[in-house]
């Protein structure tokens, strides 16, 4: 993704002392001499930190959602979220050794649709949920925001069918754990108590899954569960790229989010 935060151009003429054009991305609002197109809705966070949908061909003036600072304009490029039923984790997603509870707490857009991840009493296993995928021999991107409830700790993993990439985030302190496979992670702060966790690797072109798993600690995915612990999750994301971009809602099928273009 990029942001502008200002341009300055100038033509100048022979004889003449010369024009200039000067932007200012932070503004809020796109100069008349701007024509601005996106085919889609897409999402921002704004000034209070909470993410908002902007409808086709606004722009987007995005905003940092820990520290409130204005980013300018957000232009992205196409990019398609293959993750069905994005804020729905008991729909097409698979809990195992544990449940979900439904619409638990607020979300990063302010609507009360966060799902609960509750692990099970199990013995020293695992606890999480599980969405089948087919990928491409391509780089994937795997994100979700979670919140602490009483596990502090999540773990995310890309499956291909062959390796499992996978990282430890603390959703407690905003801290990214022990990673393992040739895979990458991020954590990015959210004023509300959020954190968006995100896992990049390169997978084979296979049948696989994306899981999210409760963790007590780092490197401590396995553990006996008590039957009412877990953490709170919204907007999951699988782009097939090396980085995350803005967050895009799913159902039932993949969205894709259409380029952003501005033209003078």
């Amino acid at each position: 993704m990029a942001r502008g935060l200002g341009v300055r151009a100038s033509r100048f003429a022979p004889g003449a002392g010369g024009t200039s054009l000067s932007l200012n991305f932070t503004a809020g609002s796109l100069d008349s001499s701007i024509t601005f197109t996106r085919a889609s809705s897409g999402t921002r966070f704004n000034s209070a930190g909470t993410l908002v949908t902007e409808t086709t061909n606004v722009a987007r003036f995005d905003y940092n959602p820990s520290t409130l600072a204005a980013l300018g304009l957000l232009m992205e490029e196409a990019r398609t979220n293959l993750c069905l039923q994005s804020e729905v984790f008991g729909t097409t997603w698979v809990p195992t050794l544990a449940s979900i509870s439904s619409n638990a707490i607020a979300a990063p857009d302010g609507n009360t649709t966060a799902d609960k991840l509750v692990e099970d009493a199990t013995v020293t296993n695992t606890h999480l949920d599980v969405q089948s995928l087919t990928f491409t021999a391509a780089a994937h991107t795997f994100s979700v925001f979670a919140k602490a409830a009483e596990r502090t700790w999540i773990r995310l993993i890309i499956f291909d069918g062959t390796t499992a990439f996978a990282a430890y985030f603390n959703i407690g302190s905003g801290a990214v754990g022990t990673i393992t496979g040739a895979a990458t992670a991020t954590i990015q702060t959210i004023n509300t108590g959020y954190y968006r966790c995100v896992l990049t690797a390169t997978t084979l072109a296979a049948a696989g899954n994306v899981a999210i798993r409760l963790a007590t600690a780092d490197n401590g995915d396995t553990y006996t569960g008590n039957g009412s612990s877990g953490a709170y999750l919204w907007g999951a994301q699988v782009e097939a790229a090396a980085f995350a971009t803005s967050y895009i809602a799913t159902t039932t099928i993949a969205v894709t989010r259409a380029l952003d273009v501005a033209t003078i």
